[in-house]
């Protein structure tokens, strides 16, 4: 004496139910992926923005260096000037 129509409406809430939770275990995996993808490219970015911070300065440091190369040989361009100057 089982009722049919009862026994079939359970079984397809039960397949809802499975099918519910594979679709949502599924999401939850893609979710992860691209979570785990954009940390990833987060620390690349972040690694990127220090290399480059750190090379900008390295340049901004040799500009630096050749610039006051160039003025202490004018100075002593100049000193040797006011050397030639004064001896004469």
């Amino acid at each position: 004496m089982i009722n049919y129509p009862f026994l079939i409406i359970f079984l397809i809430t039960l397949i809802a139910i499975f099918w519910h939770f594979n679709v949502i275990r599924k999401e939850i995996k893609q979710h992860n992926l691209i979570v785990y993808d954009l940390q990833n490219k987060l620390g690349q970015q972040s690694s990127l923005k220090d290399y480059l911070i750190n090379q900008n300065s390295s340049i901004y440091i040799e500009k630096l260096n050749f610039k006051l190369s160039i003025i202490k040989n004018q100075i002593e361009i100049l000193k040797q000037i006011s050397i030639n100057k004064y001896s004469n």
